[in-house]
């Protein structure tokens, strides 16, 4: 089923949406499935959870910096191209 949903992502949309995307997804549902399915759990105190939700955050938001970048950087690649034909 996982492998269904990451080809499909693929074909969706560009790769500068649906990389960034399953690159902090994958973690995410992976610690939430544990939890669901397995029944595990984190035993932290509330400077720990603080530090985990801060640094879930910043994956969030450096992923999402890297594929905007990525797609500003293919957008000049393309109209530099075009500029030279």
């Amino acid at each position: 089923v996982a492998m269904l949903l990451q080809q499909s992502s693929f074909h969706a949309g560009s790769l500068q949406a649906s990389v960034p995307t399953m690159l902090v997804l994958e973690p995410v549902i992976a610690v939430i499935l544990g939890a669901v399915v397995l029944g595990e759990h984190l035993d932290v105190g509330t400077w720990d959870a603080v530090a985990i939700g801060v640094s879930t955050l910043a994956m969030v938001a450096g992923t999402i910096a890297l594929g905007r970048d990525e797609g500003a950087y293919e957008e000049q690649l393309s109209a530099g191209e075009s500029a030279h034909a």
